[in-house]
């Protein structure tokens, strides 16, 4: 059951709806990279394009190359956690 909810769940960056959670996000990376075939090409794709479409570009100066504290923990942690979780997620989805 976990599987199938989280197959449903991957990752989306749509704040206004509120279902950017990079916490959940790598757990369930973790989880969906171990459980395999076809659940994790499907989660992988939608994990990197969520990520790598909304990072922040231009100099790092200007927060160039991390991502906005939108999440639920970003208030808590910052523009440093934010940024944090989302290459540990990348990294796991290599």
């Amino acid at each position: 059951k976990g599987v199938t909810l989280c197959a449903r769940l991957r990752p989306r960056w749509t704040p206004n709806v509120g279902n950017v959670d990079l916490l959940y996000w790598y757990y369930g990376t973790l989880a969906m990279r171990r459980i395999g075939e076809p659940h994790w090409t499907a989660w992988r794709a939608a994990a990197r394009s969520a990520l790598l479409d909304n990072q922040r570009s231009g100099p790092p100066c200007t927060f160039g190359g991390s991502w906005d504290p939108i999440d639920p923990w970003g208030p808590d942690g910052g523009r440093v956690y934010t940024t944090a979780m989302a290459i540990r997620i990348l990294s796991a989805c290599r």
